[in-house]
């Protein structure tokens, strides 16, 4: 049987479903991820990943090997002035929102992606939207924030060729 299971010894076709697997190990890819605000004003921290849902398969389809998936999840983040620890931060630095990641899937060969293992849609929000002065910091933060995520993407997609 070339890599088929008893009920397919033509190794033709068969799929695992790896979903349980795959998102708890997004879960813990992700929570812990931050990024520095410039200028030391702090540091932007993902707080929780919410919301992970999605397929993720490994499928044996005459002896090639695909891992297809197409998941979402939300990251919440918040910030934080580094100098409240010694309680002089202003409360006015705070903020917080939400990442919402979604259509999360492996990038296709062939596609430019800049070297990222993953495509997807993201759509930002502010629960609290930080001060018109951190506005800028804030932003590039996320962006580093985002190129964590890729990172940490790409290391799912390394897992995920374990499975």
């Amino acid at each position: 049987a070339a890599g088929g299971s008893a009920w397919n010894a033509g190794g033709t076709y068969e799929e695992r479903d790896v979903s349980a697997w795959g998102h708890e190990e997004l879960k813990s890819r992700l929570s812990g991820l931050s990024a520095p605000v410039a200028g030391g004003r702090g540091e932007l921290k993902v707080k929780e990943v919410k919301n992970v849902e999605g397929h993720i398969s490994v499928i044996s389809s005459r002896g090639k090997v695909k891992r297809p998936f197409e998941v979402k999840f939300d990251l919440c983040w918040e910030c934080h002035d580094k100098s409240w620890s010694e309680g002089e931060g202003d409360p006015a630095n705070a903020c917080d929102g939400t990442l919402a990641f979604s259509d999360v899937s492996p990038a296709p060969t062939g596609v430019a992606t800049d070297g990222a293992a993953c495509i997807y849609e993201i759509a930002p929000s502010y629960g609290t939207a930080p001060a018109a002065d951190n506005l800028e910091a804030v932003q590039d933060a996320l962006i580093t924030l985002r190129d964590a995520v890729d990172t940490a993407l790409a290391g799912f997609v390394d897992a995920l060729a374990q499975k």
